[in-house]
C-alpha cells in the first residue's frame, strides 16, 4: 500500500511541475488517503504538506493553510524538529501570501528557535528560512530587522553559489540577486 501511495505522491509532485493542478490535487489526494489508511504519519504529513502547496500555487490560501495546519499537528509528536520546522515555515509563508502577516509571527519566530537550535540543517533551507523572515519584517515595516535578516540571506546564499548552479544550470545566484534587491529597497524606501 506505502508504494502505491508513494507512486501517486510522485504523479502529484510531477503534475505540479508540469502545471496541471487538477491532476496533481487528484493524485495527492490519494496518496493522503492511502498514508492515512496505512497509518504512515510522517508520510501522510508530506502528502498534506504538498497538497497545500498545490493550493497556495492556486493561490487558495485558506484551503492551503488547512492542509498545512493538519500536517503540523501530526508533525509536532513526530519528535523530526527539521521537518517541524520546515511545516512551520510554510505555515507562515501560506498566512504571508494571504496577507495575514501577524498571524505568522508565532510560526516563524518558533522555526527560528528549532532551526536555530539545530546542528545540522541543510544550508539551503536556512537561507530560505532566513529569507522568509526578512521579507515577514519587511512587510510589517521593521525595516532594521528586515535589514539585518536580509543580510544574513544574502551571506548564507552568497555561501551556496554551487548548490544554485547545480539546481538550475546558471551561473547567477537568484538568492543573492533577491537580497541585493530587497537590501536597496530598505536603502531607498522603495
Amino acid at each position: 500500500m506505502t508504494l502505491d501511495a508513494t507512486e501517486e505522491l510522485e504523479r502529484g509532485e510531477r503534475a505540479r511541475r508540469e502545471k496541471r493542478p487538477a491532476d496533481a490535487r487528484d493524485a495527492l489526494a490519494r496518496a493522503a488517503a492511502l498514508f492515512r489508511q496505512s497509518g504512515s504519519q510522517a508520510e501522510l504529513a508530506h502528502a498534506l504538506t504538498r497538497q497545500a502547496q498545490i493550493e497556495r500555487d492556486e493561490k487558495s490560501f485558506d484551503t492551503a493553510l488547512a492542509f498545512q495546519m493538519e500536517a503540523l499537528a501530526i508533525q509536532r509528536p513526530l519528535g523530526d524538529r527539521k521537518t517541524l520546522a520546515h511545516i512551520l515555515r510554510h505555515v507562515g509563508d501560506i498566512l504571508q501570501d494571504a496577507d495575514r502577516h501577524a498571524g505568522a509571527d508565532p510560526y516563524y519566530r518558533e522555526m527560528l528557535e528549532l532551526y536555530r537550535a539545530e546542528t545540522d540543517v541543510p544550508p539551503l533551507e536556512f537561507a530560505n528560512a532566513i529569507r522568509s523572515v526578512a521579507l515577514h519584517n519587511q512587510r510589517l515595516g521593521n525595516i532594521g530587522e528586515a535589514r539585518r535578516l536580509w543580510q544574513e540571506a544574502r551571506d548564507r546564499y552568497g555561501a551556496l553559489d554551487d548548490v544554485f548552479l547545480s539546481l538550475t544550470g546558471n551561473p547567477g545566484n537568484p538568492g543573492v540577486r533577491e537580497a541585493d534587491r530587497r537590501l536597496e529597497e530598505l536603502s531607498t524606501g522603495a
